[in-house]
């Protein structure tokens, strides 16, 4: 069994001598970075937050996770 590339170069193969691999490079991955500034955490009181506030945060944290490849 071969697994090629689009120009039909192998990249991967297993048969009866075994597992190989060829031609492949680790993807990278993005830096992670600490953040800098204060940390600052928002509370919103239940009986006044709004779906717009509440889409807001969940949307950076979306933006958040990306960023650092955690999600696509």
């Amino acid at each position: 069994m071969k697994i090629n590339d689009g120009a039909a170069a192998t990249k991967f193969e297993v048969n009866t001598t075994g597992i190989g691999f060829f031609g492949t490079a680790p993807a990278a991955r993005g830096a992670v970075a600490l953040p800098t500034g204060t940390i600052q955490r928002t509370t919103y009181a239940t009986s006044t937050v709004t779906l717009a506030q509440l889409a807001g945060v969940v949307m950076a944290m979306i933006a958040d996770d990306r960023a650092m490849g955690l999600r696509s």
